[in-house]
């Protein structure tokens, strides 16, 4: 279950049910309750009686052996009690029904949730502390969110995306879909959009915006942003038509309410669009001159300052493009430059190289539309993706490792086909263990990563040098694995 679903669970034992559930069924073998119990840093005795609960549930979800060891036989019912286990915080009731347009007051939720007012409280004092993350704020009488129309549908946008992995009562409904489906096939046709918006994301968009429309509740733009946007040649004209032939978005007769709601769904196509090199490097060039030089020039400071090739103009273009929509958006509201916990996370984990110099240049540019970045993190992981899309179609399988691991004969021979599986075939690998690597070596075979078990005192090499354990472990492989995908 993603961050963002398990943070609108603040019973501290269903979230400690969900994780446990997860541990068992992601475990590639059985799994012993002393092993759990060490990753969820929770008592065994906690834990044992959290099986037993889980067990006594209808679906017979988790079949126990001799010595406290788990395992998970039927993995489809996982998801299905995932989701019974998740649907019984409130916070998925409450903000559902918000959404909807249904607002109770605290001894009206009390009564429907059957819990204590003093309960109810607690619990959306948790959720009040989601929603400043959203820019939003919660009114408790009745129990509706408060704040500016953009950050609202922005937060419901990210709750439906984000529950749609637990559970199909979050997911748009026949209706919404066809909509979508006609209303995405009509952009496609025209504009020169295809195959470059991201589907399922729209596809939320447009439940979030017509339900909000269906409730009275527009979007305000301001007249600045609205000239600006208005500007772009891509796809206003499409989506101006799109808005009165097919969405119906012009729900009043108020002539600034339906030009805000077109130049909104604008917007959100600028957000979910998928970066190609053809697509982007088309746009970049018909934007503010000045704005673009100084963008690239930026861009090039991270090759330049690592030393490494530059890529071509069509492969920076992305960077600038990406950049410059982050630009447009943020004039309607920061909250888009934000991705989703897991990915800042990972990339954060596996690419903190990447990630610290694209973060560094951002702190110290110049450039007065970027100097306002509100979640300069996100925007930073984001440029890393990118750098790695592009290393990896310049380098491609031009990558060269080589292993000079110290051992014994037979186990040689198992270092030798385990780092094969690590590295993949995309890249050429040398075993070394018959001589003494030396940085003229390194340079007559060209080798990008050096990867010993042994220290080496005497010479420095002229490439990437890992010094793993004598016998290297999963930390020194997922090290060397993320040393081949950044290089």
């Amino acid at each position: 279950m993603n961050h963002f679903c398990l943070r609108l669970i603040p019973d501290k034992k269903v979230h400690r049910q969900i994780l446990l559930i997860e541990q068992i069924a992601k475990a590639r073998y059985t799994i012993t309750l002393d092993e759990i119990s060490d990753t969820l840093n929770t008592s065994l005795r906690t834990l044992k009686r959290d099986v037993q609960e889980i067990d006594d549930m209808e679906e017979k979800l988790i079949i126990k052996h001799s010595a406290s060891m788990l395992e998970i036989t039927d993995n489809e019912l996982v998801d299905f009690v995932l989701a019974e286990l998740a649907e019984k915080s409130p916070l998925f009731a409450i903000t559902k029904n918000i959404f909807e347009g249904r607002y109770l007051n605290i001894d009206e939720w009390a009564d429907e949730l059957y819990i204590s007012t003093s309960t109810l409280y607690r619990h959306l004092n948790h959720f009040k502390k989601i929603l400043q993350d959203f820019h939003l704020k919660l009114q408790l009488n009745p129990v509706v969110i408060e704040g500016r129309e953009v950050d609202i549908r922005y937060f419901f946008h990210y709750f439906f995306y984000s529950t749609d992995d637990i559970s199909h009562n979050f997911r748009p409904d026949k209706k919404i879909f066809n909509l979508f489906e006609k209303s995405f096939q009509y952009i496609m046709e025209h504009s020169n959009l295809e195959g470059h918006v991201g589907h399922r994301s729209v596809l939320y968009w447009i439940m979030v915006i017509t339900k909000r429309l269906e409730l009275r509740q527009y979007i305000k733009i301001s007249k600045d942003v609205q000239l600006k946007q208005k500007e772009l040649p891509l796809t206003y004209k499409s989506i101006q038509n799109l808005a009165v032939e097919i969405l119906g978005l012009v729900l009043s007769s108020d002539e600034e309410v339906s030009r805000n709601e077109m130049l909104f769904l604008d917007f959100i196509l600028l957000d979910n669009y998928v970066y190609t090199e053809q697509f982007s490097s088309g746009i970049v060039n018909m934007e503010n001159a000045a704005l673009i030089e100084d963008l690239f020039a930026m861009v090039k400071e991270y090759f330049s300052r690592n030393e490494l090739e530059e890529p071509d103009e069509a492969s920076l273009s992305i960077f600038v493009f990406f950049l410059r929509n982050i630009i447009l958006l943020s004039r309607l509201s920061p909250l888009f430059q934000k991705n989703f916990f897991e990915v800042n996370a990972s990339i954060k984990r596996n690419h903190g190289n990447i990630f610290e110099v694209w973060y560094d240049i951002l702190k110290n540019n110049s450039i007065p539309e970027l100097q306002n970045l509100v979640h300069m993190d996100d925007v930073s992981v984001n440029l890393t993706m990118f750098t790695l899309y592009v290393n990896n179609k310049i380098h491609g399988k031009k990558k060269h490792i080589l292993f000079s691991f110290d051992g014994k004969t037979a186990y040689l021979n198992y270092l030798h086909v385990f780092a094969a599986n690590i590295v993949g075939s995309n890249t050429k690998m040398t075993f070394l263990s018959n001589q003494r690597v030396t940085n003229d070596y390194i340079k007559k075979f060209k080798v990008d990563i050096l990867v010993k078990n042994y220290k080496e005192r005497y010479e420095h090499f002229d490439c990437v040098t890992y010094s793993c354990s004598r016998e290297p472990n999963a930390a020194d492989w997922d090290k060397v694995s993320q040393l081949v995908f950044d290089i």
